[in-house]
């Protein structure tokens, strides 16, 4: 039976607390592979840059992490609890885990058809806070810097020098 994460997010950009969970839950969990969902319409933030920018610079930053895979469909697959089941019927047997940061575990709850979901997904939890070299690292703080045109050690390399390239978060103060 293989073992499958998904990661959903915005990635606004994607950072190395990111990116650190995501090697972390391979290794401790045993995950043959792990789904990133880019989200392309978010319901309850403004994304700065383009689904195609957050998308590419999502690649950028996993591209020296194995057994992970940018999931796309023809349409947006938020709530996450529709796209689960399409992840599921697609890889049958596999038994499916949730990456999720305890920031966004609190909001479970309130998330449509969420009972379905933790029924068909078992969690893995990133805490903040817990001393883990990049457990401090958020998109805001990120775009906040890169707004100053300060670097920020919370981001990949390849993926700041996309943002400079691409003049993401310039003038922004968010």
């Amino acid at each position: 039976m293989s073992r499958i994460g998904i990661l959903a997010g915005v990635f606004d950009p994607i950072h190395l607390g990111h990116t650190e969970f995501i090697a972390q839950a391979i290794k401790d969990h045993k995950l043959d592979k792990v789904y990133i969902l880019v989200e392309k319409d978010p319901k309850y933030k403004t994304c700065l840059a383009s689904y195609e920018h957050r998308k590419e610079m999502v690649g950028l930053a996993v591209s020296d992490i194995d057994k992970i895979e940018i999931y796309e469909s023809p349409r947006d697959f938020f709530p996450i609890s529709s796209s689960v089941p399409v992840i599921k019927k697609d890889n049958s047997g596999s038994e499916l885990f949730l990456l999720i940061g305890d920031d966004v575990w609190k909001h479970i709850p309130s998330w449509e058809d969420a009972e379905e979901l933790l029924q068909t997904v078992k969690p893995i939890i990133a805490k903040r806070n817990q001393g883990a070299p990049y457990s401090q690292a958020s998109s805001l703080k990120i775009r906040q810097s890169l707004g100053k045109g300060e670097d920020s050690k919370f981001i990949d390399s390849r993926v700041l020098a996309y943002c400079k390239s691409n003049k993401l978060y310039l003038t922004s103060g968010a």
